[in-house]
């Protein structure tokens, strides 16, 4: 065919036509408005334990979609005996805020006082008023 449309392209003009352009993608958070003091949900990804002894705990985790990362001061971690503890972010020794593209990998370095008593499997960043992380970790 010269110069003209081919036919794939004529019977997508008349679907689009009848069906109307794609619908939009979801929003990242619910349009609904959050009650005061309510927390949006998180991002659940997926990490690694990288260091674990007497003085750190670093953990790693790959960004699933585009956003912000805003360094926090204290996450929960959740261990295996079913205790919360909340830990100190070593700042210097963590990802720096940034905006991050899916995939990059961010690496969250917590202080510990004593060697953990049982196993992360859970670490949680929350921030007050938008969505924050919750880690789960493999090994």
């Amino acid at each position: 065919m010269r110069g003209g449309r081919g036919v794939g392209d004529f019977f997508r003009g008349i679907k689009d036509a009848i069906m109307g352009p794609p619908a939009a993608p979801p929003p990242f958070a619910s349009a609904e408005p959050l009650e005061a003091g309510a927390t949006p949900p998180s991002e659940e990804v997926t990490g690694s334990i990288r260091i674990n002894n007497d003085k750190r705990l670093a953990i790693a985790f790959a960004v699933k979609y585009a956003r912000v990362w805003r360094l926090p001061e204290r996450v929960k971690v959740e261990l295996a005996d079913g205790s919360t503890l909340l830990l100190e972010v070593d700042q210097k020794h963590s990802t720096a805020n940034g905006q991050f593209a899916a995939g990059v990998e961010i690496r969250l370095v917590c202080s510990l006082d004593v060697k953990l008593t049982s196993a992360a499997v859970r670490v949680i960043v929350e921030y007050p008023n938008e969505p924050g992380w919750t880690v789960e970790l493999g090994g």
